[in-house]
């Protein structure tokens, strides 16, 4: 039984970035910013549940329609820019939470693990520029997407939520 040795499984970029990984009802549509749909990250959290281990989710690069410069045509093919909004990026991450807790309760959710981005100082993966990254920047944008999801998620799941943070180094 592997699960004797796992613990948590990883959701890469489970939030967004892409399309396909943005979670709203359309993706596309940048004049509604709060269509979500949480139902295939809700499935993949219980399917990691069913097999015994607990959920640890990456929250991925910014949703296309929280950046006016979104691409996927760069690095590794994940939107490497900030949200234009913060706010409207904390609103989106709290939804998250509060589904999460609403579908699986809060004593269940606040033993996850939450993880903000990959690499965040690979600007493969996030920049703050236009022709090149500014690492001064770009580190100062990362550093505010971080504070904003941390506190949509002790918002939305509670104080004691685990949120950490993947780098290279």
């Amino acid at each position: 039984n592997i699960m004797e040795f796992v613990e948590y499984i990883q959701l890469m970029q489970c939030t967004g970035g892409t399309e396909a990984r943005d979670l709203f009802k359309d993706p596309n549509n940048k004049n509604v910013l709060d269509d979500y749909d949480f139902t295939l990250l809700i499935d993949n959290c219980r399917g990691v549940l069913n097999l015994g281990a607990k959920p640890m989710l990456k929250l991925g690069s910014v949703p296309l329609k929280f950046s006016k410069k979104a691409t996927t045509e760069h690095g590794f093919n994940m939107n490497p820019y900030p949200p234009d909004d913060f706010d409207v990026y904390y609103n989106y991450i709290y939804a998250m939470g509060e589904a999460l807790v609403n579908e699986f309760g809060k004593d269940e959710v606040i033993t996850w693990r939450f993880g903000v981005m990959t690499e965040y100082e690979n600007e493969a993966w996030f920049f703050v520029g236009d022709e090149e990254a500014d690492p001064e920047k770009s580190a100062e944008a990362y550093c505010k997407l971080y504070d904003y999801s941390v506190a949509a998620l002790q918002d939305s799941i509670g104080e004691d939520v685990f949120v950490g943070a993947h780098s290279m180094t």
